[in-house]
């Protein structure tokens, strides 16, 4: 949690290096220290501290790099680039009912109002129903008026 290390098997155990801070080596305590926000009150076990250095997939590290990326183009805001990342992403796994909602969101941004209703409809369509799914609502209301008012 909170950024890529990076580990490999030594004589003994396992070395585990930090990429963003020069590559300096990381000790159990510091390990468990960083995990802890992640994990809740409970104490970390080594099994537990084992299973979260588990190496990520490609995958995994492309949805994260997505993910960052689609956060600093809206930070941005830099929607077209934004879109581009959030369609990505439901590439990578049609499945994540959030992207689905924020691609809709960035397509709006955009003026891509069909696309983005058609994404909003299919996210709030999802059982149970999403728990924003008033203000989702609200936004398709809108973006219906502003349908209508282009045509």
């Amino acid at each position: 949690p909170g950024h890529f290390l990076v580990s490999m098997p030594v004589e003994g155990g396992l070395l585990v290096l930090d990429p963003y801070h020069r590559g300096r080596s990381i000790d159990v305590q510091e390990l468990k220290s960083r995990a802890q926000p992640h994990v809740g009150e409970q104490d970390i076990h080594d099994e537990q501290l084992s299973q979260l250095l588990t190496p990520a997939s490609n995958r995994a590290i492309l949805t994260r790099m997505l993910r960052n990326l689609k956060a600093l183009y809206v930070e941005q805001e830099d929607w077209a680039r934004a879109v581009r990342c959030a369609d990505r992403l439901l590439m990578l796994d049609p499945e994540q009912p959030e992207e689905l909602r924020d691609r809709g969101l960035l397509y709006l941004r955009v003026g891509h109002l069909a696309a983005c209703r058609a994404d909003l409809n299919r996210y709030l369509a999802r059982v149970p129903p999403p728990d924003d799914a008033a203000k989702i609502r609200e936004v398709l209301v809108q973006s219906g008026r502003d349908r209508a008012r282009l045509n």
